[in-house]
């Protein structure tokens, strides 16, 4: 049997350093470690509203910085296009929300990348849960997908939903679906947010390489409904390795 621990620090092995091939092959294990955790964590109130309010706040340029600074932004070429795409992105999350029932609530880690799991023997072993919320599971299911790269596989992705919950599987898969495109809309407007916030403060420490991570990864997601930004997005990866 396989179980799980969340801790800070803690012997094991990463993710990235097993291999995204072979990781695949233990999505059984990793769907029942996860199950198990949202299910000994469980809560009568969501965060949802607290939680989005802290993802879209990057997004407020004139609470975060002062005028000097947005008047330089003013002068950047794109930068009423890139506001135009976040705008995009708050209201088609607004949306789509409308339909979103927040039920069986459960503490989600929300950032389940390679890089924060361990696997030490037959323990999963979860790593930092400073962004963690109290949301519905489906929320951390499709976030682990996207990040992961799970949802570039079908049948390990059905293998990872049917280990998570096989009585409700067909439910999970549908509303994963759904979920996954709100999550790759938040992750594409974090990217935008922190380009700026780089441009602002350019010593404040930054995992570029995992944001060009996240938008190689959700690119394909996001291409049919942002098309006609897909250009603009991808100029911004190139003026990255200018900051």
């Amino acid at each position: 049997m396989y179980s799980f621990l969340i801790t800070e620090l803690e012997v094991g092995t990463r993710v990235e350093q097993i291999g995204a091939g072979v990781f695949m092959t233990l999505m059984k294990p990793f769907g029942e470690a996860l199950f198990k955790m949202h299910a000994n964590a469980k809560f009568k109130k969501g965060e949802l509203k607290i939680f989005l309010d802290k993802c879209l706040s990057l997004g407020d340029f004139d609470e975060i910085f002062g005028p000097e600074i947005i008047e330089e932004f003013k002068k950047i070429k794109d930068f009423e296009s890139y506001k135009q795409v976040l705008n995009f992105i708050k209201k088609t999350l607004t949306v789509q929300l409308e339909d979103i029932e927040e039920e069986n609530v459960s503490l989600c880690h929300l950032n389940l990348n390679q890089s924060n799991i361990l696997i030490h023997g037959e323990t999963f072993k979860f790593l930092d849960f400073q962004n963690s919320f109290k949301l519905n599971p489906c929320w951390d299911l499709a976030m682990a997908s996207v990040k992961l790269g799970i949802h570039n596989h079908p049948i390990r992705e059905d293998e990872f939903l049917k280990s998570y919950d096989l009585e409700n599987f067909i439910k999970n898969k549908t509303a994963v679906g759904l979920y996954k495109e709100l999550c790759c809309k938040l992750i594409l407007h974090n990217i935008i947010c922190i380009y700026f916030i780089r441009l602002a403060f350019p010593k404040e420490n930054t995992e570029l390489y995992e944001l060009f991570i996240d938008y190689e990864t959700i690119r394909p997601l996001i291409y049919d409904e942002f098309e006609i930004h897909i250009p603009l997005l991808d100029k911004l990866f190139n003026d990255f390795n200018n900051i």
